[in-house]
């Protein structure tokens, strides 16, 4: 069986989501995101990504943080059937939209 590579993250977006509290909508480009079995799974810091779904052409994907990001949180992601990757990725304050 081949695993599938791993996938390269090129940039995130932080977006408040209006009359949804302290709801952020994240937006992740790269390349790679296959969707599988086995779901893609994310983290920024120790809060977990909800509600991922990846673009059709595989260059990343879209997701729900519950709260705001703290400063410095970093990005992970992976495959729930391995180790998440750490990013280049870190939330910097004034980033959310």
């Amino acid at each position: 069986m081949t695993r599938a590579r791993t996938p390269r993250v090129a940039d995130a977006t932080f977006l408040a989501i209006a009359g949804a509290g302290a709801a952020v909508h994240l937006q992740v480009t790269g390349d790679g995101f296959v969707a599988r079995a086995v779901p893609l799974t994310a983290r920024l810091g120790e809060q977990v990504v909800q509600r991922i779904v990846l673009r059709p052409d595989g260059s990343g994907f879209v997701g729900m943080l519950e709260r705001a990001p703290r400063e410095g949180e970093r990005l992970f992601v992976g495959y729930a059937d391995g180790k998440l990757n750490s990013t280049h990725v870190v939330y910097r304050r004034g980033v959310v939209a």
